[in-house]
């Protein structure tokens, strides 16, 4: 453990690294304003010596900055589904099963928006090529890219349903843990 002495000098705060090897004579330091303080323990495992106010003032002061429960499980929820939402798939094309999907934000979407929308004017020939997750470029019938892209949209939508439903039940009091999200979405 690590002990600071606060000193004020000119408005400037400063802690200054104690020895802890005597620690009577660190817990009798006289604080800024002339009085004996308490020892504040910190988050951080660190102790600072505090007048009484300045205590309640720093405990305050965290406790205003320090979001609710229910905030932390939904921030938690939001992390989960994103993990979820970027996954990937595995999907089928041409009968071989487990080929990878990415499902990641970004470029690898617009593709698959893009493909659907060649398909959709007629620009994508039915059995153009399409380079999957593992990097392989693979012959795809517009069928099978359809259903590929379908799955893909189809698991992102789920991740986001998870979450709504797991906000709602944290909203409702009936999820308190992290461990209730994790099984939520697995």
């Amino acid at each position: 453990m690590i002990l600071y002495n606060r000193t004020v000098t000119d408005g400037v705060v400063s802690y200054n690294e104690l020895t802890p090897s005597d620690e009577a004579a660190v817990r009798a330091l006289v604080v800024p304003d002339g009085s004996s303080g308490p020892l504040l323990y910190m988050d951080t495992g660190r102790e600072c010596i505090h007048t009484d106010a300045e205590a309640a003032a720093i405990r305050a002061e965290w406790a205003a900055n320090t979001p609710s429960a229910s905030a932390v499980l939904k921030n938690y929820a939001a992390a989960a589904r994103y993990a979820k939402e970027i996954s990937g798939i595995a999907v089928s094309v041409g009968g071989t099963s487990g080929i990878p999907m990415s499902t990641s934000r970004g470029n690898d979407r617009l593709v698959l928006t893009a493909t659907m929308v060649a398909m959709g004017a007629g620009l994508r020939s039915n059995s153009a090529t399409f380079k999957f997750a593992d990097g392989v470029s693979r012959v795809v019938s517009n069928a099978d890219m359809t259903t590929a892209v379908e799955a893909v949209f189809a698991h992102i939508q789920t991740a986001f349903d998870i979450e709504a439903a797991t906000v709602a039940s944290i909203n409702a009091g009936t999820i308190t843990t992290t461990a209730a999200i994790d099984a939520a979405f697995a």
